[in-house]
């Protein structure tokens, strides 16, 4: 083999060589990311588990919240910081239990729910009706998976499906709930601006 052509075997594997990586570092950088659809309407707020004498009317779909979601891509930061406080709140929102304070979830949830839902909560919880004297009962609710339906970068729609535990005298049972989340950033953080279940 002449030295002309081993110089050209050299050459020619060294171009095959950054063509196989420029290939490489566009299939690992070059996509994009899918884009979850939009949702079409933000949930009414709701208290698990208890009777309520009346509830608020569903915001219009000209609403502030709703007017701000544009779909985003599913790595963005909103999904992390957003989803994981739906998610967390999705939980305790959706666990109870007639040994507990009336109404202990969602007093608990409060630090993580905008002033004006934290308002509506509270007017909801002033007119439902307790019975203390109810046999044991109560809910567990665990995350099963989330999907975030809708986001910019100051609000979000998160959709929290649970598996729900229920006991009471009759025994136990599981089902499966979804539990939509629309959020708003407040500062540097995500709180609940309403919730509600899909069914």
């Amino acid at each position: 083999m002449t030295e002309k052509n081993r110089r050209n075997i050299i050459i020619v594997a060294g171009v095959l060589i950054l063509l196989a990586l420029a290939l490489l570092l566009y299939l690992l950088f070059g996509r994009h990311p899918a884009v979850a659809p939009a949702a079409s309407e933000t949930p009414t707020p709701s208290l698990p588990g208890h009777v309520l004498e009346s509830a608020p009317a569903r915001p219009s779909a000209q609403s502030p919240i709703l007017q701000a979601l544009n779909p985003a891509p599913t790595t963005s930061p909103v999904r992390t910081g957003a989803t994981q406080v739906a998610e967390l709140f999705a939980e305790r929102y959706g666990s109870w239990s007639t040994q507990e304070t009336p109404y202990r979830n969602l007093l608990d949830l409060y630090p993580v729910m905008t002033d004006r839902y934290q308002a509506e909560v509270s007017a909801l919880v002033a007119k439902a009706t307790a019975n203390p004297g109810a046999a044991y009962s109560g809910t567990t609710s665990v995350k099963i998976n989330s999907s975030l339906d809708a986001s910019s970068a100051t609000a979000a729609q998160v959709t929290v499906m649970l598996q729900q535990t229920k006991t009471d005298a009759q025994g136990t049972a599981s089902s499966y709930r979804s539990l939509k989340v629309s959020l708003v950033k407040v500062g540097e953080d995500w709180k609940v601006a309403a919730a509600a279940w899909a069914d």
